[in-house]
């Protein structure tokens, strides 16, 4: 593997807000459709490299939790000074800066696809944001939860894993496939779920956890099946 994969740069951008990670900064990620931003490595990517970890796999390197999105600017303050920003540290503003999101932010591309997960106890919020692509799985495991929240998900099949007491939490979120679209409000689901067009499909022992609104679950026309 030479870098992050696709789908992590995407979830990267996801997640970022199109702000740099850096407290208090402002600057864009992506101005006039040109990303500016800058891909760090929590853990260096190579040896010599501030905070580098030998223990680390290729993959663990450029995957999700050792990258952070940031401006050109903070991206040199981080990697002159390992002494004020440790691996902690580091992980610490990556967790603060992923778990707010207060504006809306596009990820695009119709033939790509995008994986958000998560995983260890962990959460994921996911919010104001609109995620195109042809096929978009959300994942959780290991007693972890994604919350996604006023959100559009167009995808032709969207895919919601979630295992070992885990869940993934949806509210004021539409689905919209090619020939309709399915729309879940303060729900929870648990399993292997596909959502394509206006139709929702369970695996076994996959299910849905309604709460108390009372448009839970809106469509062209919905139905539930199960497949496999």
């Amino acid at each position: 593997m030479s870098g992050p994969s696709v789908s992590t740069i995407k979830k990267l951008c996801a997640v970022s807000n199109n702000i740099c990670a850096f407290p208090c900064c402002e600057n864009k990620l992506i101005t006039n459709d040109k990303f500016i931003g800058k891909i760090c490595h929590i853990k260096a990517k190579s040896i010599g490299g501030k905070r580098y970890d030998p223990k680390q796999t290729e993959e663990e390197r450029n995957g999700f939790e050792n990258l952070i999105l940031m401006c050109p600017i903070h991206h040199d303050v981080i990697d002159n000074d390992d002494i004020s920003y440790t691996v902690e540290r580091l992980l610490e503003i990556k967790k603060e800066h992923e778990s707010f999101s207060a504006k809306p932010f596009n990820v695009n591309d119709s033939t790509a696809s995008i994986i958000l997960s998560t995983d260890d106890s962990s959460e994921q919020n996911i919010i104001n944001s609109n995620l195109v692509a042809d096929n978009i799985t959300i994942s959780s495991k290991n007693n972890s939860k994604n919350i996604v929240e006023n959100s559009d998900i167009k995808a032709t099949k969207s895919h919601l894993h979630a295992s070992d007491n885990s869940k993934n939490y949806f509210d004021r979120t539409n689905f919209k496939g090619q020939i309709g679209s399915v729309r879940m409000s303060g729900i929870s689901t648990y399993g292997d779920i596909i959502v394509e067009n206006s139709g929702i499909g369970l695996g076994p022992n996959s299910g849905i956890i309604f709460g108390g609104n009372p448009n839970l679950i809106t469509g062209n026309c919905p139905f539930c099946n199960f497949f496999y």
